[in-house]
C-alpha cells in the first residue's frame, strides 16, 4: 500500500510545482518534473510487480 500512498504523495509535489510556475514563484520547474518522472515509474512498478 506504501507505493499507492507514495504516488499521491508524488502527485500533490507536481500541482504544487504547477501552481507555483502559474504564480510566478519559480521560472522553471523542468528538472523537478523529470525527477518526479522517474519516481512515478519507480512507483508503478513497485505497486505492479511482473508475474
Amino acid at each position: 500500500m506504501a507505493p499507492v500512498r507514495a504516488s499521491g504523495s508524488n502527485t500533490e509535489v507536481r500541482a504544487t510545482l504547477d501552481a507555483a510556475i502559474a504564480w510566478g514563484w519559480i521560472d522553471d520547474a523542468t528538472e523537478a518534473h523529470a525527477l518526479l518522472d522517474r519516481l512515478a515509474a519507480m512507483l508503478w512498478r513497485l505497486s505492479h510487480p511482473r508475474r
